[in-house]
């Protein structure tokens, strides 16, 4: 089944809205997890006093 052209364009711009979402994401989460790293290490550090 073949698209038409209006139709093929409309579903590429519809992937690299929800790619761009993705990578929002992925980065939200991938700082998210950073600060929460970043938090807890110094904990360990001074667990020892």
């Amino acid at each position: 089944m073949a698209l038409s052209p209006a139709a093929s364009e409309e579903n590429f711009r519809r992937l690299e809205r929800d790619e761009e979402m993705l990578a929002g994401s992925i980065g939200l989460i991938s700082a998210y997890l950073e600060c929460a790293f970043l938090i807890r290490r110094p904990k360990k550090s001074n667990g020892g006093r």
